[in-house]
């Protein structure tokens, strides 16, 4: 009843672009605190954000043939 399929923007290295979200029943992010980037937008609402080596997405991007996400957790990793 609450899933959907959307175009958001993900914001990684300075640069925006278009990523392609499937939401299953996801969690709201209600608020960003200090220290936390934001890094991905869709509907006005911020669906996933970093904190350190902590990162965080209320859409699923294993769902989508778009490896973008994926590649920013492995930059993540190596860091």
């Amino acid at each position: 009843i609450d899933s959907f399929e959307e175009i958001g923007s993900f914001n990684s290295h300075g640069q925006s672009r278009e990523l392609p979200m499937v939401f299953i029943r996801a969690p709201r992010i209600s608020r960003v605190g200090e220290g936390v980037e934001m890094l991905a937008e869709c509907r006005g609402d911020v669906v996933m954000a970093k904190q350190a080596n902590v990162l965080v997405a209320s859409f699923h991007p294993e769902l989508t043939n778009d490896l973008a996400v994926h590649r920013y957790f492995v930059e993540m990793i190596e860091q």
